[in-house]
């Protein structure tokens, strides 16, 4: 028999401490408890995380040629068989980016495409004139990064439009969903 998971589950035959190896087949038992359990992993994916739980990891953040430390307040992403659910809010600890320069920060895993796809939300608050806003995440130069956009600026990339510098204490609390490359 083959498996029928993830589609139903599977009725296996038990058997009893009186039955032979020929009823059920020994073989056959084997055969589809091993179809089974391929099947599982292959719903499961590999990894050493446990179901449910999420990732930490350390997103980069850069301005043109200035990449930032940054305090990691929260960075955390799950990985559900290809897709990709992330959340981190970073506040800038040091460095002074280029006005005019978009801003991009690395995402956890690289996604499976670039070119502009929309993939979650973001809030930049530029902790100087005490301004937040609010945007899209975009995957747009690469599939390691994103970028932000909004209507602050019809849709150019926040850095170079507004001109704004991120400096310290600015903060990104940033939110993606999107599949895996």
């Amino acid at each position: 028999m083959a498996t029928n998971f993830p589609g139903s589950l599977d009725s296996f035959s038990n058997p009893s401490s009186s039955s032979t190896l020929d009823s059920p087949s020994h073989a056959a038992q084997h055969a589809n408890i091993n179809d089974a359990m391929e099947a599982v992993q292959t719903k499961l994916g590999v990894g050493a995380h446990t179901i449910g739980e999420g990732q930490t990891w350390t997103p980069q953040v850069t301005q043109g040629a200035t990449s930032f430390t940054e305090t990691v307040n929260y960075a955390k992403y799950w990985e559900i068989n290809d897709l990709i659910i992330a959340q981190a809010f970073l506040t800038i600890s040091s460095g002074t980016g280029g006005a005019g320069n978009g801003v991009q920060m690395t995402l956890p895993i690289a996604a499976d495409a670039a070119g502009g796809q929309v993939v979650g939300s973001v809030w930049i608050f530029d902790s100087s004139t005490a301004t937040g806003y609010g945007g899209q995440t975009i995957v747009i130069y690469s599939t390691t990064t994103v970028a932000f956009v909004g209507d602050w600026a019809g849709g150019v990339i926040w850095g170079a439009s507004p001109s704004i510098g991120l400096t310290v204490s600015d903060q990104i609390r940033m939110n993606v969903m999107y599949m895996r490359g």
